[in-house]
């Protein structure tokens, strides 16, 4: 994890962030590395920056004392302030003409009209001024106080040593003759930093934090590496591992650059259909399924066709790509991406009446996939029944019918990645690629560069199939995945950790091979009986449980790389 201070660090003095950094900073996630704010700010304050980069993580705001989710606002952790100590400093301060800022259930208060909040209400900022009677009586928690000497340094120099007095009872960050911060005893960036790494699940050893003054101090000193930017204090440059040779924004920029990896890492995204099915209602449409991925965190997805055959008759007739065209547009407001797409169930090796049919719409799949971008589209091998019996012809009609496809899909620029089956035929026969050693074969056999295999861990978990072998056996060929758990053959596609599957030795294993590609969540049957308010908490956690594990490979990987 990746994470900044705000003013003075990430904002240049015209509290803008450079176009690199926010190019660099989404990049961050494809290589499975998360970044959020750290930063004195209260939480209103921090949004107008958030909307400009890619959060992936809780935001920490009033120097550690609030962590919060982003998304649904919720706090997730939180450390209020006793501010009865407080009231004689801060009526000295009001007399004096400093600016008293209090900041109390979400509302940041001024105790006195100063030029600093005329400023500011000119602006068209909406600043209350009231008292410290009016705020106790509200009964909201207050978690920051400020002190600001707008210019006026030698009077707020005259209060430094009442200032220094409450460092028993507070912690207290001081910025010079020019202002300080009053936080509560126990807080500060480094707590906020512990509680938000165990909110995570991300060890301190593996973040990379940024910051530039006295109260980054402690963050820097518990990261895995503290980095301070040039224009950093000296104080605080005294508690970095690296200090930047360049200022503000252009700094964490270089830090970025030096401390992480340059490789590119695993992409977490979710199928589509991941919000889809519902136990007793209607089938989920596309577009909400869109927005609903989006609101949950995700930013790339795999798009099911096999799922919009189901509920789309616009798909079944000549108006398909304006449909499809919609949907791209969608994901481009939202801020999606397509990465990967699963064709429609197409068993090809097997003639029957709704045979063309089947065959216009796996067209069609290629065709989507197409015009989404995406690399790579999964599609199911078929099993060859003859009396019901697999026919030994079904390997050679594979080859054949994967060869003729992969031409056409070679010119859409998309690549097929045939997927490992499960379960047993009407004839209780193991289906066609369900064995790691016949895929292989398969693949090695089309021979072709845009035909490779998507692995798909809960198939292999619920046939009991030794993953770490079969990845070893498939690795190179491995290009996409279906990650997601099984309980039994009644409880599939779940939420992985909620089933049987061993991640410690799937996560291991991909970490091994060095897979580098879509790590895809393919878990429809986590939902359809969530009531529907629980739904976008539920879809949250699933991407909080995603960026773990796609986390936790990439810390494998570069483990093993310091073990070498």
């Amino acid at each position: 994890m990746v994470v900044t201070d705000l003013d003075d660090t990430l904002l240049s003095p015209e509290k803008e962030i450079s176009p690199e950094a926010v190019r660099l900073i989404e990049g961050l996630e494809a290589s499975g590395i998360r970044f959020t704010f750290i930063t004195g700010r209260p939480a209103y304050a921090v949004e107008r920056f958030a909307k400009k980069v890619k959060i992936t993580a809780p935001i920490v705001s009033c120097n550690g004392a609030v962590v919060y989710d982003r998304e649904t606002g919720h706090i997730l952790k939180d450390i209020p302030m006793e501010i009865e100590g407080l009231e004689t400093i801060l009526g000295c301060a009001v007399d004096m003409g400093l600016t008293v800022l209090v900041y109390a259930g979400g509302i940041e208060y001024a105790l006195s009209e100063t030029n600093w909040t005329r400023i500011r209400k000119e602006a068209g900022r909406t600043l209350p001024i009231t008292s410290i009677e009016h705020i106790k009586k509200g009964g909201n928690p207050v978690y920051k106080v400020n002190i600001m000497a707008d210019g006026d340094e030698e009077s707020f120099a005259s209060l430094r040593g009442q200032i220094c007095e409450l460092k028993e009872r507070y912690c207290i960050a001081l910025y010079g003759n020019s202002g300080c911060e009053i936080v509560d005893k126990n807080v500060n960036k480094r707590e906020g930093l512990a509680e938000l790494c165990e909110v995570c699940g991300i060890e301190m050893e593996n973040v990379l934090a940024v910051g530039d003054n006295a109260n980054d101090q402690e963050m820097l000193r518990a990261a895995g590496i503290g980095a301070v930017v040039a224009n950093g204090t000296e104080e605080t440059k005294e508690c970095a591992d690296y200090v930047c040779t360049a200022s503000y924004t252009a700094g964490v920029v270089e830090a970025i650059r030096k401390f992480t990896p340059k490789e590119k890492g695993l992409i977490l995204s979710t199928s589509t259909n991941i919000y889809f099915e519902r136990k007793d209602d209607d089938l989920i449409p596309v577009d909400e399924m869109l927005r609903q991925c989006a609101a949950a965190g995700f930013r790339y997805l795999d798009f099911g066709f096999a799922e919009l055959s189901l509920v789309s008759k616009r798909f079944h007739s000549k108006e398909w790509r304006q449909e499809i065209q919609e949907y791209i547009n969608l994901a481009e407001e939202l801020g999606l991406q397509f990465v990967q797409a699963h064709a429609t169930i197409f068993d090809y090796c097997n003639v029957d009446k709704e045979y063309d049919r089947e065959e216009e719409l796996f067209l069609k799949s290629i065709q989507g996939a197409g015009m989404m971008g995406a690399s790579w589209l999964v599609v199911h091998p078929s099993s060859y029944l003859v009396d019901g019996r697999i026919h030994p012809d079904t390997h050679q009609k594979n080859v054949d019918f994967l060869r003729k496809y992969a031409d056409i899909a070679a010119k859409e620029g998309i690549g097929l990645a045939v997927e490992n089956m499960w379960g047993r035929t009407k004839a209780g026969e193991k289906p066609y690629c369900l064995d790691p050693v016949e895929l292989l074969g398969l693949i090695e056999d089309v021979n072709c560069e845009n035909v490779k295999i998507c692995w798909d861990v809960e198939h292999g978990s619920i046939e009991k199939l030794d993953q770490r072998k079969a990845l070893h056996m498939l690795g190179e060929h491995i290009v996409a995945t279906h990650i997601s758990d099984e309980a039994g053959e009644e409880s599939i596609h779940i939420l992985p950790y909620l089933g049987h599957a061993d991640w410690d030795e799937i996560l291991g294993a991909l970490s091994e091979i060095n897979y580098r590609g879509v790590f895809n969540f393919e878990i429809q049957h986590y939902l359809p009986g969530m009531p529907k308010e629980l739904v976008p908490s539920a879809m949250r956690l699933a991407y909080e449980v995603g960026m773990q594990m796609a986390e936790k490979v990439v810390r494998f990987q570069r483990r093993a790389l310091q073990d070498e």
